[in-house]
């Protein structure tokens, strides 16, 4: 399967934003309800700074939505764009109908001469 170069990009940021165990707790907590950046903080026992540089990956990934009402940002999960990337990682893992790369016929004796 070919996948343009410009949705792996787009998917490897996604991918990228999820790499960090409070990142992804918080991607679990806003599967579950949207949440003030309030309650947040609270959870995590975390700074205001610490808080707002894990949001900006997750909101700049498009994985997460904010919403500034009064002095607080407000998040939810931007279920359209998650669900895009577990697609995405679905077909990661669907073997094609045809090879992507046409195997050299001499692989197998090489192989075998060398051990």
């Amino acid at each position: 399967m070919r996948i343009p170069d410009t949705e792996m990009a787009d998917n490897l940021q996604k991918l990228k934003a999820l790499s960090d165990t409070t990142r992804l707790r918080i991607i679990s907590l806003l599967a579950t309800e949207p949440l003030c950046a309030c309650d947040l903080l609270e959870y995590f026992k975390i700074s205001q700074p610490t808080l707002s540089y894990h949001m900006n990956l997750l909101t700049d990934s498009k994985l997460v939505d904010s919403e500034r009402l009064g002095k607080w940002t407000h998040y939810s999960l931007n279920m359209g764009e998650y669900g895009k990337l577990l697609e995405f990682l679905n077909r990661m893992s669907m073997p094609d109908t045809e090879p992507v790369i046409k195997h050299r016929v001499d692989c197998g004796d090489r192989a075998e001469k060398t051990t």
